[in-house]
């Protein structure tokens, strides 16, 4: 924004940026089109009090130009004022939806977890008793061979090299 001076020596504000097209204001109210825009032309009424412009002198033109400046001006402030509240809605929506799939992804672990830590149990008692079995299988074969009496079987070697099925 820029600032010119006027006859009686105030400075106002003079924008730099144009207005969005058309009023500043879209209503998707199922209005029509005439009623839309006397909603938008007395859009300044909806501000608070001290944010509203004052009321124009109509004999003078440049007090109507800033009447009609400071109305087009509370157009945008409201358009802005009704985005943020809508983005601020949108917001929280999305923070919300974020944390639903935050607890089902929680879930979701604490679940494949406790499978994980059952499965890690089952295979830690599979080793153990695999290695019980090994043991009981070592101290059979350390016991059974009796020195006494030589195993052979018909190829001459030990009896030990034939299998059974």
């Amino acid at each position: 924004m820029t600032t010119t001076s006027n006859h009686s020596g105030l400075q106002t504000p003079q924008r730099t940026t144009p207005l969005p097209a058309g009023d500043g204001l879209s209503l998707n109210t199922g209005l029509s089109a005439e009623e839309n825009k006397d909603i938008l032309e007395n859009a300044y009424l909806m501000l608070d009090p001290q944010l509203q412009p004052l009321a124009p002198c109509p004999t003078s033109p440049e007090s109507m130009q800033v009447f009609e400046q400071h109305k087009k001006l509370a157009q945008e402030y409201l358009r802005i004022e009704t985005e943020n509240a809508l983005l601020l809605q949108r917001k929280q929506e999305l923070a919300k939806e974020l944390q639903e799939a935050e607890k089902q992804d929680t879930s979701k672990y604490m679940l494949e977890l406790r499978e994980q830590q059952s499965e890690r149990e089952s295979l830690l008692q599979l080793h153990c008793n695999l290695k019980r079995q090994l043991e009981i299988i070592r101290g059979r074969t350390k016991k059974s061979p009796n020195k006494d009496e030589p195993k052979t079987g018909p190829g001459g070697g030990s009896k030990d090299e034939w299998v059974m099925l």
